[in-house]
């Protein structure tokens, strides 16, 4: 999610998300739990009034499955585009964003996969008092649909300002695969290190 105004910042974040305890491969339930941990940096630079350069994934991730998979550390893809407000007034904002993904990141934690992806977005704000209410409707459209599934996804947010330092934030987010890749995907650095798989 992301506000549709053009706005100048940089975001440090900060996500840890757990694995599930197991996997569906090839017919078998593999084992895996454990967790991950991702740093990165999101930033927007104004070009013009109305367009503005926008980076939405980068860093590095670490993996620490307890079984299966081996533990890793490496970069993420990298995410990349622009994002001009097409319609602004004083209490709101349309704006349309493009990005490219570049399949740079390692895989030894399951990136650089495929030849990357398009993700265009369509973004609309509303501002009244302290309220700000946010959606965003896009897709990713891999550029090479056999590797990566094309997937949708919607977010609404709010937030109410407290003070000049803090607010509340409330966000939904809705993502469907639109159309599945064949499944092929290796990472050959995981498949190798990973106990009782041999790879094909």
């Amino acid at each position: 999610n992301d506000f549709a105004m053009i706005k100048r910042e940089v975001n440090l974040l900060y996500a840890y998300q757990t694995l599930p305890s197991h996997i569906e491969s090839a017919g078998l339930t593999l084992e895996l739990d454990g967790d991950a941990n991702v740093f990165a940096i999101q930033a927007e630079i104004p070009l013009t009034e109305s367009l503005s350069l926008v980076a939405n994934k980068s860093g590095f991730t670490d993996l620490n499955p307890e079984a299966t998979l081996t533990k890793q550390e490496g970069m993420n893809d990298l995410s990349a585009g622009l994002k001009w407000a097409f319609l602004s007034c004083e209490s709101y904002t349309l704006a349309l964003r493009a990005t490219v993904e570049l399949p740079i990141g390692n895989t030894d934690v399951l990136q650089g996969n495929g030849d990357g992806n398009i993700s265009p977005a369509l973004l609309g704000t509303y501002l009244t008092g302290n309220h700000a209410f946010n959606a965003v409707v896009g897709a990713i459209l891999p550029l090479d649909d056999d590797e990566e599934s094309t997937v949708g996804y919607a977010s609404v947010a709010h937030a109410y300002r407290l003070t000049e330092w803090m607010s509340t934030h409330l966000e939904l987010n809705w993502v469907s695969v639109l159309e599945s890749g064949n499944g092929d995907a290796t990472f050959e650095n995981q498949i190798a290190g990973a106990e009782g798989i041999v790879p094909a």
